[in-house]
């Protein structure tokens, strides 16, 4: 579908017009570009539909698309299709797609047809000055298979915003803070989720933490064979953002508690006798860390379900908090129960 801008230009981009020397070959080998260099977007899905609904609606989304992904998984997969045989792709991401719930799909295209010939993980070390939300990673991919070839994995210990020439020697191994591991390409991946292992699925005696690792497999189960691992409470409207304030008229202010409530804000609502039936603790994953979680919040979600047989009449101030949002609500993915507001 081709869309036109203010000045009725045509949104429109076609590879192989735009570039046919390098995409209409006749001899198919020779179709795609030698090198992809880059540093995509990164826009997760949540408050972003319209951006992904555009990619949706094409044969190419639909084949790739994973809830809760990030929109740079994209890129990923185009790079390879653009590619060739020992095309090499180079990007520079965030670094959770190495292991995240909902990157497999990803992971197992990059599995089926690339290598990885380099992977540095700059863990909280920060590349860009001014970027928020920075747990960068680069990767060097080369399209094709052969399980002779070697990849040089990086992990940093470094923390605050890098200078050039510190990049520059993580980039070359030269770092003393940085640990340089070398192995073979086709260890990187762990099935059946084809995790991607900074440190390889073999150990050797100068690599501890994989020595250990497969030594807790070989004596024990991993957690994937006995538990599934599921997201946790999807709220779907957690709190008035400035965007859905002006957007849809809302006379709150900024920041107000919508499902996930501050403790002074649940005082204000008096729920009284209920307030135990319907209040639950909420805990982000910002609560747990290495060994310890938080065990008190001062959080907690408004958590009705159809099953909630509540009178209506004890929760008055509970439906008029809601209907002061109802605009937003309703244009959100929301369970209220069976109460209508």
């Amino acid at each position: 579908k081709l869309k036109k801008d203010t000045n009725g230009r045509l949104h429109f981009f076609d590879w192989k017009l735009d570039f046919p020397e390098i995409m209409n070959d006749q001899v198919t080998d020779k179709v795609g570009f030698d090198i992809v260099i880059a540093n995509p977007p990164y826009i997760g899905q949540s408050g972003n539909r319209d951006v992904f609904r555009e990619v949706l609606n094409t044969n190419f989304g639909k084949e790739f698309h994973q809830r809760r992904m990030d929109y740079f998984y994209f890129f990923f997969h185009k790079s390879i299709l653009l590619g060739k045989r020992n095309t090499v792709l180079t990007f520079i991401t965030t670094n959770y797609f190495l292991n995240a719930t909902y990157a497999d799909k990803l992971r197992k295209d990059l599995f089926k047809n690339c290598e990885f010939t380099k992977l540095i993980n700059f863990n909280e070390a920060k590349v860009f000055e001014s970027a928020t939300g920075q747990h960068n990673a680069i990767s060097i991919l080369k399209i094709g298979k052969n399980k002779n070839n070697f990849v040089e994995t990086a992990l940093t210990s470094r923390k605050g915003i890098l200078d050039g020439k510190t990049i520059n020697d993580i980039l070359h191994g030269n770092d003393k803070l940085t640990k340089s591991i070398k192995f073979l390409s086709s260890d990187i991946f762990e099935e059946p989720k084809y995790h991607i292992l900074i440190e390889g699925l073999n150990g050797n005696s100068e690599n501890l933490s994989a020595n250990v690792l497969n030594s807790i497999k070989s004596r024990g189960k991993r957690l994937v064979d006995v538990v599934d691992i599921v997201q946790g409470i999807v709220s779907g409207a957690n709190n008035l953002s400035p965007k859905y304030k002006v957007e849809y008229n809302i006379q709150k202010e900024e920041g107000s508690g919508i499902l996930i409530l501050q403790q002074n804000e649940i005082n204000n609502l008096n729920l009284n006798s209920i307030k135990k039936n319907i209040l639950k603790p909420w805990f982000k994953n910002s609560d747990i860390s290495k060994w310890i979680c938080n065990e008190e919040t001062n959080q907690f979600v408004i958590y009705l379900t159809s099953k909630d047989e509540i009178d209506e009449n004890k929760i008055p101030n509970l439906l008029n908090h809601f209907k002061a949002f109802k605009p937003l609500l309703i244009n959100r993915n929301v369970r209220t129960g069976r109460y209508t507001i």
